[in-house]
């Protein structure tokens, strides 16, 4: 056999340590054993001839099964050499499906090359989004400092707001007190304005009054012109006594006048 058939090595003595080998066998291979060592060998010959007389002798017993077995030989030739086909077919398929994976992985190893650089990107990213916390926390660190130092502001706003709420309060007591203060004061106006205007009509019968007394001691001082002439007329005629006598009432009618 050449080296492409051989599949497996056996002793010499093989056929006869197995059980299964029946007398064909262990004959054929006793002479196939004897041919290798001598092709030329007549009693290996011999032996071949008698296994294949004794095998013709049962060829019509078993002929038509090996006929049937020739049939299913060629049926399934037919089917090997269309599985064959078949696997034609697939392993173009296959080859197709081999380009498409080949394909496929060099998209897929483009999406891992752009996944890398995502993934670049998405650490640079990151690294920014740390340092943007990092500064919220500075700047929240800084707000809660404002916003506590605007809470005290915003107590001491509320400190002062109250006390001037208070100081407001205080003046609108102090207001209402001024109103009421100004409204007697109005009140006191109002009378003084009233005794005012009485006043102002008393002494406007006062200047009337004055008119008339003023006209009064015009008319007697007429009448005392008219009497001074008189008295000197008289004078002229009485005698200084009663000259002197009549001066003196005329002063004293003069002084009751001017009172």
């Amino acid at each position: 056999l050449s080296k492409d058939l051989i599949h497996h090595h056996e002793s010499r003595d093989a056929p006869d340590d197995c059980p299964d080998c029946n007398r064909y066998v262990a004959a054929a291979y006793g002479a196939v054993i004897q041919l290798a060592g001598d092709p030329e060998s007549e009693p290996a010959t011999e032996k071949m001839d008698v296994v294949r007389a004794d095998f013709l002798c049962t060829e019509r017993v078993y002929g038509p099964y090996f006929a049937d077995m020739d049939l299913i030989h060629r049926g399934l030739e037919r089917h090997r050499n269309d599985l064959l086909a078949q696997v034609a077919r697939r392993d173009t398929h296959i080859a197709a499906i081999d380009a498409r994976l080949a394909a496929l992985s060099e998209e897929l190893a483009g999406e891992r090359r752009t996944r890398e650089a995502d993934h670049a990107v998405l650490a640079g990213v990151q690294l920014a989004l740390e340092q943007a916390n990092t500064h919220v926390g500075n700047l929240e660190a800084a707000h809660h400092s404002e916003l506590a130092a605007c809470q005290a502001t915003l107590s001491a706003l509320s400190a002062q707001l109250h006390e001037a709420t208070q100081e407001r309060d205080t003046g609108v007591q102090e207001n209402e007190s001024l109103k009421e203060a100004l409204r007697g004061a109005e009140a006191r106006q109002a009378q003084l304005s009233a005794q005012f205007d009485a006043a102002t009509q008393e002494l406007a019968g006062l200047h009337t009054d004055q008119a008339l007394l003023a006209a009064t001691i015009a008319d007697l001082q007429r009448r005392l012109g008219r009497a001074s002439e008189e008295a000197r007329g008289a004078a002229e005629r009485l005698s200084a006594h009663n000259a002197l006598s009549l001066w003196q009432k005329i002063g004293t009618a003069l002084k009751g006048t001017s009172v």
